[in-house]
């Protein structure tokens, strides 16, 4: 493709990517020949083309209508190496959700006619099993990783909602300890893992939302600390259930004191340790910090400093933090039309030490005009500019790979963007163009090589290295129209 590094406006649909994590597995797949090279290869290489292998959602087409018969795969990265692990439900949908690598392993829910219930994988087909909870009184969520192990929350039958943990099995599955006796509900929410501790918030029988951690034993669970004192319900605040993140051994989040409101504040996870960072909205209103992010030795968020009426709509700006109350400043933009979208699913990433977001220009085509912008810290650069793209949903189609942000991009009108592209700071290159047809997207797996991305194209699965001539086909997984590449964790 003659495109490359160009800054001339594109078109993108508003959709999520998230970056998606990889996994090793115990059982591989077989190779093939080599690459034929260029958009039109099939091919896949004599040897893997990833490192380790990939769990994915996908559908062969054999229940004849595409898209009911979604079963685990795994792949590689070659057209041998990609393969399904287990038709848990033949010809139906198991409903599998919460994909969560922890190790070799993948742990997900599913139903397979006898409820949804949790599950766990090797990545072979006698490796994946049910893992029964009879104690549970519904699905486990909020699943977090922890070594090889995962943590997550769910009601017991007589405790309430409390913090469990799973080795895999069912004898090693159960509730780590009940935080809020009596069967009341301890609500554990943003599971977090620093220095093989996991750090969450939970409520005990005081009904506040205060910092927690444990390493998995009952006698190693305890309260870090108690932020807001006043007997008001409070304490940590979080918009999305990932809204804590560590930066250099500290632990980052959002909470309320009952004083100040909800700003930004950091522990070193040690009992007692919690500090107030910075009062970003002085006075009795929140700046409601979100959004959190890490590049390097800097924290990336949205807040709200501005003053408002109770009925006001919050104008969130980023801001970046060192950890320190002076290294904690608003980072300007250009002018005053360019608006965030902390609401976003996934409004912004980490592609090595910088961010991109994505972002509202409320002054082109109310509701229709996304820019992508990126920051290592310093001023806000914009990337490129879609000036009349619809937004289709509120999921960004983008992916890190290394120090490279790829992202796909389409238009209604013009097919001359239309395709998968990759940022470098403010340098763009089309990798390959996508000609007719549905233009791709959801999923993308980042490869855990740093050079490798898997994505979707019309349904199947693609690779490429950034190159247009390295950008070949791995694997027609249902031959059609149907969609054979669905989702990954």
């Amino acid at each position: 493709m003659s495109l490359s590094k160009t800054s001339v406006p594109i078109w993108i649909a508003c959709g999520m990517v998230a970056l998606l994590a990889g996994c090793n597995s115990s059982s591989s797949g077989s190779s093939s020949s080599d690459d034929n090279g260029g958009s039109g290869g099939g091919g896949s290489s004599a040897t893997s083309a990833l490192p380790s292998e990939h769990f994915f959602i996908g559908d062969d087409g054999n229940a004849g209508v595409p898209s009911s018969a979604r079963q685990l795969w795994i792949t590689d990265g070659t057209e041998d190496g990609t393969r399904m692990v287990k038709d848990i439900v033949p010809g139906g949908d198991p409903n599998m959700q919460q994909l969560t690598v922890a190790g070799d392993r993948l742990f997900f829910t599913a139903d397979d006619g006898g409820g949804t219930a949790l599950w766990v994988s090797d990545g072979t087909e006698d490796g994946t099993k049910r893992v029964d909870m009879p104690e549970a009184t519904n699905v486990p969520n909020r699943m977090t990783a922890m070594g090889d192990d995962i943590y997550f929350r769910a009601t017991h039958q007589t405790k309430g909602i409390e913090l469990w943990f799973s080795d895999g099995t069912s004898a090693g599955t159960d509730v780590v300890t009940e935080i809020n006796p009596g069967g009341n509900y301890s609500y554990p929410d943003l599971l977090t893992v620093m220095d093989d501790m996991l750090y969450f918030a939970a409520r005990d029988d005081s009904e506040k939302d205060e910092l927690w951690r444990t390493d998995g034993t009952e006698a190693g669970t305890e309260n870090v600390a108690v932020i807001r004192d006043d007997g008001v319900v409070g304490g940590l605040y979080n918009s999305t259930s990932k809204d804590m993140v560590t930066m250099n051994n500290r632990l980052y989040f959002s909470a309320n004191d009952g004083d100040i409101g909800a700003e930004l504040w950091t522990s070193d996870g040690s009992v007692g340790d919690a500090d107030l960072v910075k009062e970003i909205n002085e006075g009795d209103q929140d700046s409601l910090p979100r959004v959190f992010r890490v590049a390097g030795d800097t924290l990336y968020f949205f807040a709200s400093d501005e003053d408002r009426g109770a009925s006001d709509s919050l104008n969130f700006r980023l801001w970046k933090s060192d950890g320190t109350e002076a290294g904690t400043q608003r980072i300007e933009v250009p002018n005053d039309d360019i608006a965030m979208l902390p609401g976003a699913d996934d409004p912004m990433i980490v592609v090595g030490d910088r961010i991109y977001l994505a972002v509202h220009n409320t002054d082109k085509h109310t509701g229709r005009a996304l820019e992508l912008w990126t920051t290592d810290g310093g001023d806000l650069e914009k990337v490129v500019a879609m000036d009349e793209s619809v937004l289709a949903s509120p999921r960004i189609r983008w992916a890190a790979v290394g120090d490279s942000l790829y992202f796909i991009a389409y238009a209604s009108d013009d097919q001359t963007f239309r395709g998968i592209w990759k940022a470098d700071g403010t340098d763009l290159t089309l990798v390959e163009s996508f000609d007719g047809g549905a233009a791709g997207g959801l999923p993308f797996i980042a490869g855990s090589d740093g050079e490798t991305l898997l994505f979707q194209r019309q349904g199947e699965m693609w690779r490429t290295d950034g190159t247009e001539s390295g950008t070949v086909l791995v694997k027609d997984i249902c031959p059609g129209t149907c969609e054979g590449f669905i989702e990954a964790p």
